[in-house]
């Protein structure tokens, strides 16, 4: 059965003219490389029993429009799908046994619109993994409880996201994990979040409200990095425990662009121009 399951994958590869691919039952893990560069390739249908992706399988296949993920699959490879540019939508809700999604796996996916919903069972994703894609326009990781860290630029150069919902359990958010995600408007940071590394929303231009918890580790983060969050904040709602316990929040970017502070209940109020944000909850 496995010589026959090979042969047939042999025949796939070794034709460059096929462009809808159905690979055989029986498989259970895609090769690294396999379909690397093939632009013949626009269709291709993975079937249950597969569960790697391996890296760079389907790496530059820019033709390719529809892909047929298995509910079996249990890791995607880095740079698996990374610039398939002809992919319209990625369905990774049905993939209930995916726990990891490598680096650059959707790297410059610059055709991929609409929304991700990704499974509960999604455990981490990696740096650069949806890097440029460009036309993404909503993210849902809230049913992923086990994932905790967004790693370095994961959606860095989004321009098109407006909205994303970030698990409950996040406790990091990587450097430029948001970068350039120009649409964003909102964004609400979990409970248990407690390090937002220097540059994560960089270049979020209409980010208005940004809600973080107040248990947030103020020395993971310095005055110009908190400043590229609140950069286009009208009121900034800050907890008097963070005002308080640190002297992040008296750093030089609020004494520069702040004009006003009160003490309104268990939030000090900071007033500028523009929008608002709020830290804490």
């Amino acid at each position: 059965m496995k010589f026959l399951i090979e042969k047939e994958m042999k025949k796939l590869i070794e034709n460059t003219e096929v462009s809808n691919v159905v690979i055989p039952e029986g498989t259970e893990h895609i090769d690294s490389w396999m379909f690397k560069n093939n632009t013949s390739l626009k269709s291709i249908i993975i079937p249950e029993g597969v569960t790697e992706i391996g890296d760079g399988a389907f790496y530059g296949c820019s033709r390719l429009t529809s892909v047929t993920l298995p509910s079996s699959l249990t890791s995607i490879g880095d740079n698996a799908f990374s610039y398939c540019r002809g992919l319209t939508e990625i369905n990774l809700s049905n993939c209930t046994n995916l726990t990891s999604i490598g680096n650059e796996a959707f790297y410059y996916c610059t055709g991929i619109t609409g929304s991700i919903d990704f499974s509960s069972s999604l455990i981490s994703i990696g740096e650069m993994a949806f890097d440029g894609c460009e036309r993404l326009k909503k993210i849902s990781l809230r049913q992923c409880k086990g994932l905790t860290r967004i790693e370095d630029f994961t959606f860095n150069g989004c321009s098109g996201l407006t909205s994303i919902e970030l698990p409950s359990n996040l406790e990091i958010i990587g450097t430029c994990a948001f970068q350039y995600c120009y649409s964003l408007t909102s964004i609400r940071i979990p409970k248990k979040t407690y390090i937002i590394y220097q540059y994560a929303f960089h270049y979020c231009y209409n980010l208005k409200t940004v809600i973080i918890n107040e248990y947030i580790y103020t020395e993971s983060i310095n005055y110009d990095d908190l400043g590229h969050i609140l950069y286009y904040a009208h009121t900034v709602y800050v907890p008097k425990r963070l005002v308080d316990d640190s002297t992040l929040i008296e750093g030089t970017y609020f004494r520069t662009y702040f004009t006003q502070k009160e003490l309104i209940g268990r939030y000090y109020v900071y007033v500028k121009k523009q929008q608002y944000v709020i830290l804490g909850e």
